[in-house]
């Protein structure tokens, strides 16, 4: 998918984007891994396997908290399937202290179809500022079925059901304060890109 393509190009230095593998990114569980949100919108799916069986888990049931998996130990990540949605309109955002190899500090993933005007498809999710990757299903399906235009109109009540769930944390890297203003800082932008 061209979304994940593009912020590949982003991350990490040509070494690491060499080594690097998205079941890594997955298997770390990390809230600031940076393909996870791009993942996480495109309704990834992770195969797991072990010795007896097989089976296939969206990603948001198999990270469960930071550092956590709901993997048994004799289970790996064998394959990640991504389907191939259309977008109109798609954005990927990372902050952090260097553009390549730093851990954001925030990041950002909008994915949406718009079409013939009316909003088809519309996929938020935000990295660094909850235990886990931010994205809420029933949030963005009150938005589709609108024209693009009631969309940005609603953009205030729309930002406002999120401002409740983005819970960062104060860390080395960055304040829960500033996290917290970035990431509705590049959802509005992402809104008013549409």
């Amino acid at each position: 998918p061209l979304l994940l393509k593009e912020a590949l190009q982003v991350m990490a230095s040509p070494a690491l984007r060499n080594l690097a593998t998205l079941a890594g990114n997955i298997g770390n569980a990390s809230p600031a891994g940076d393909t996870l949100p791009i993942l996480y919108v495109l309704n990834a799916k992770v195969v797991v396997a072990s010795i007896n069986q097989e089976r296939v888990v969206p990603i948001e049931e198999v990270i469960v908290a930071p550092r956590k998996l709901s993997l048994e130990s004799n289970e790996i990540i064998k394959e990640i399937q991504i389907p191939l949605d259309t977008f109109s309109h798609i954005l990927f955002e990372k902050v952090g202290g260097r553009k390549a190899d730093a851990i954001s500090k925030v990041s950002f993933t909008g994915a949406s179809f718009i079409e013939n005007n009316i909003v088809k498809d519309f996929r938020i999710a935000f990295g660094a500022v909850s235990p886990t990757i931010l994205r809420k299903k029933e949030i963005e399906q009150k938005y589709i079925g609108l024209t693009k235009q009631e969309l940005k109109q609603q953009k205030d009540q729309l930002i406002e059901s999120y401002v409740s769930l983005i819970q960062p944390i104060d860390d080395q890297r960055s304040n829960k304060e500033y996290r917290k203003t970035v990431a509705i800082n590049l959802f509005s932008h992402y809104i008013d890109s549409l």
